[in-house]
């Protein structure tokens, strides 16, 4: 199972890639994601496969059920492999984990949307963030560094922050319905607007992310963004707003012991 690896000597991080695995038609080939309408069997095999790339067994994973919610949810050790084998129970509608715990993997299912993985170095802890566009309207990655700044005392200056693949800006149109829900986030959102008119905008989600982090004093050079868009290239990533019915890659990161 191949995927885009982003480590150091304290965290292992990256993202799962489609071009290699067990699933079959518009799934092929590596789609983790058992909500989608894939067989799963080959979600099962394909869940193993990455894990074993990875170095880590899926019994130490953890899966939740997205749902483009603001919900930050911590995870503790006895709820490692949780929605691994079936649909999280416990993490239902958390479209972020975050852990004290090392050796035990965050995980966050994407096609299109921002998954944006942190690591903390004063306070041991790490983070995985799901921001499509509605959860970066709801600015989930603001709400999840102030949960953290106030229950954590994370060093905000030292955090490190992977961005993985997803949709740019040149395929993210939206509408006059989403420019409306807009105006309702705390800060300007227009230098991450390029309009093609009134009503329709191409929207800079990765843009707007970055500020969140930014604003809450994340230094810009600790921030790596993947350069890749999920739309361009149909062979290593899956893309939602292309295919519609396809799959679902997950990032992750975990503390190495």
């Amino acid at each position: 199972m191949r995927w885009i690896v982003y480590e150091n000597e304290e965290i292992i991080a990256g993202t799962s890639l489609r071009d290699d695995g067990f699933s079959s038609g518009v799934f092929a080939y590596g789609n983790v994601a058992a909500y989608v309408g894939d067989d799963e069997a080959s979600v099962l095999r394909n869940r193993n496969a990455l894990a074993d790339a990875v170095g880590i067994p899926l019994s130490r994973w953890v899966y939740p059920q997205i749902t483009h919610s603001d919900i930050l949810a911590e995870v503790k050790r006895q709820d490692q492999g949780e929605g691994t084998l079936s649909v999280s129970l416990k993490f239902q509608g958390v479209d972020a984990l975050y852990t004290k715990e090392k050796d035990l993997v965050l995980s966050v299912f994407h096609a299109d949307c921002t998954p944006i993985l942190v690591y903390c170095p004063k306070m041991k802890i790490v983070a995985a963030i799901h921001a499509g566009w509605p959860g970066t309207i709801k600015e989930i990655v603001s709400k999840c560094l102030d949960t953290l700044i106030a229950k954590e005392n994370i060093g905000v200056s030292t955090l490190r922050v992977y961005i993985g693949p997803c949709l740019c800006q040149n395929h993210l149109e939206i509408d006059r319905p989403v420019l409306d829900k807009m105006k309702t986030m705390s800060f300007d959102v227009s230098p991450f607007l390029r309009y093609r008119d009134p009503d329709h905008a191409d929207f800079d989600m990765v843009g707007c992310n970055v500020h969140q982090l930014v604003s809450r004093g994340v230094p810009m050079e600790n921030i790596v963004i993947h350069p890749e868009c999920t739309y361009e290239d149909p062979l290593r990533f899956y893309s939602y707003r292309k295919e519609k019915i396809t799959g679902r890659h997950v990032s992750f990161i975990a503390m190495k012991k």
